[in-house]
């Protein structure tokens, strides 16, 4: 994922367990903006030379360090990012991409209206699992990265509306971009 961002990009990385380790891996980036939503993620990002850190007000969740509130979706809209890092803790069959905190969906919303290349790194583990919170579908963003796409019909799903799919299994590794 760290390397579809290109050195001198504006990217909000979404707290997860996932994005954090995009963020993790943007170190040796330069001409960075990366604004973020976890204080804990920030705090090790702000010692990259080549970033810049911004990082969004709210409330902070004790458990991951999240910042979450209707202040965090206020924020991201002031941007124009050139890339978004965002993720679902599962993609439903129907290509949903779903969640299980109501007050993540209006922060996931503003960052798809706001960048230009929006990208999902999953895990195949994601696929098929349900959720109770609708984040948004992956017609809206640019780029699924996973390591492997275990439902057949997701993936003419992204072929369909145009949405790059990278899977990174040694055995499957494919890129829809590279076919196109």
């Amino acid at each position: 994922v760290a390397r579809l961002i290109p050195n001198h990009s504006t990217v909000f990385i979404k707290s997860g367990t996932t994005t954090e380790i995009v963020a993790h891996s943007l170190s040796e980036h330069v001409g960075m903006t990366v604004i973020l939503d976890n204080v804990a993620t920030a705090d090790v990002v702000r010692h990259y030379p080549g970033c810049e850190v911004l990082i969004v007000g709210g409330y902070v969740r004790r458990a991951e360090g999240a910042v979450v509130g209707e202040t965090v979706a206020d924020f991201i809209r002031q941007f124009r990012l050139s890339h978004a890092v965002i993720s679902a803790a599962a993609i439903g069959t129907d290509g949903e991409l779903l969640g299980y905190r109501l007050s993540e969906a209006p922060i996931v919303r503003a960052v798809i209206e706001t960048a230009q290349q929006v990208i999902v790194p999953v895990d195949s583990s994601k696929f098929g699992l349900a959720a109770p919170v609708l984040l948004g579908r992956l017609p809206e963003v640019h780029v699924l990265v996973t390591d492997r796409i275990p439902d057949p019909n997701i993936a003419e799903m992204c072929s369909r509306e145009g949405v790059r799919y990278v899977e990174t299994d040694v055995r499957t590794r494919r890129d829809t971009a590279a076919a196109l």
